[in-house]
Parts: C-alpha cells; sequence; structure tokens
C-alpha cells in the first residue's frame, strides 16, 4: 500500500532542482487583489456600463422598453465587463505573483504533486523537508484560481441577460447554467482561501 512518504519519494533526484526554482515564486498580494476587483472594479464597472449599455442598445432598436428588449444591452454588457476583467488581470493579478513557468509541479510526478496539494489543503500534514516547493505550489495555484475568479465575474451579467428572454428553455438552461457557476465559484473562492492560511501559516518565522 502506497503511503504519503512514499509518495514524496524523489528516486530521480527531482527535489533539488524544484526546491531551487521554487525560491523565486512569490504571493505579492493576490488576496487584496482579488478583493479590491470584487468590491470595486467589479460593482464600479456594471454601474457604468450596464447603463451605457442599455442607452447604446435603446438608440440601436428605438421603441418601448420592455424586459425582453433589455437582453441585448446586458449581454453588451457582459462583453464591456469581460473586456475590464482581461485588462484587470494583467495589470493586476498577474503582477501579483513573481511567477515561474513553468508551474514547478510540473516539475514531479503525479503522486509527488497530489501529495503536495493534499498539504497545501490541509489534507495531510506538512513534509518538514520540502515547505518551500509547497509554497511555491501554493502560490501558483492561488493565481490560477484568482483568475477562474476574475472569469466567472463577466458570466454574471451574460447568464442575466440570457435569463431575460421570455423563452422558458432559455430561462432554465441559464438558470442551471448559473447556478452551476455559483457552485464552482463557491468551491474556487474556498480553495483560494485555504491556499492563503496556507500561505500565512507556513511563513517564514511561524511556527506550525
Amino acid at each position: 500500500m502506497r503511503t504519503e512518504n512514499s509518495a514524496m519519494a524523489d528516486p530521480w533526484n527531482r527535489w533539488p532542482a524544484v526546491e531551487y526554482y521554487s525560491a523565486e515564486v512569490k504571493d505579492l498580494g493576490l488576496g487584496r487583489v482579488l478583493r479590491n476587483y470584487y468590491l470595486i472594479w467589479w460593482p464600479l464597472s456594471v454601474a457604468v456600463l450596464l447603463p451605457l449599455s442599455i442607452l447604446f442598445t435603446s438608440m440601436l432598436v428605438p421603441g418601448p422598453r420592455t424586459v425582453d428588449s433589455l437582453q441585448p444591452a446586458f449581454l453588451f454588457a457582459a462583453v464591456a465587463v469581460m473586456g475590464v476583467s482581461w485588462i484587470y488581470l494583467i495589470k493586476r493579478v498577474r503582477t501579483a505573483v513573481i511567477p515561474y513557468d513553468p508551474d514547478v509541479l510540473s516539475l514531479l510526478d503525479r503522486p509527488q504533486r497530489r501529495a503536495v496539494r493534499r498539504q497545501i489543503f490541509g489534507r495531510i500534514q506538512l513534509h518538514p523537508e520540502q515547505p518551500q516547493v509547497a509554497r511555491a505550489a501554493a502560490v501558483q495555484l492561488r493565481k490560477k484560481l484568482a483568475e477562474q475568479l476574475i472569469f466567472a465575474s463577466y458570466l454574471i451579467p451574460f447568464i442575466a441577460g440570457w435569463q431575460l428572454s421570455l423563452e422558458p428553455l432559455w430561462f432554465w438552461m441559464f438558470t442551471v447554467l448559473g447556478a452551476v457557476l455559483l457552485a464552482v465559484t463557491i468551491l474556487d473562492l474556498r480553495r483560494f482561501v485555504l491556499t492563503g492560511r496556507f500561505l500565512e501559516r507556513t511563513a517564514p518565522g511561524k511556527e506550525g
């Protein structure tokens, strides 16, 4: 039966190289960057771009405003918010991490990668000999989760736009899609928080 220690075994002597590259990986404040996006930039973007989209589409398609006629405005706003999220992703999220390319975990085999992830999420005890590798992996995983959480934000007006459709099929289809998106987002957010706690707990100078 394979144990966690055997999973962390290194017959090919990869750990020295992985530890060397892991030393370059740093989190420069991803939590603050993601928090600022959802508390400031995303609400501000929706508050500005949605009314502008409604105004723009009403100029293109004049006539009485109905619930169904708001659908193009929501879809247009979703595209505009997507542009804002991409700019924020490039300018803020990706600069909040000192990365190493490729992912340091890609240098390990599958059992080793699984063992490191289990350490990060608190499922097993931190391996005392490779904390630097686990911290680097947590930073890179945290960056990927932040990107996914940013991507999820512009899908909200997109899904809301399709739910304005008077066709029951489209309404229920995107209601289910929205529920799935919400579940995935909550899971990603939980993992993002867990990686942050792991980095705090294993910061140099801290015990346990």
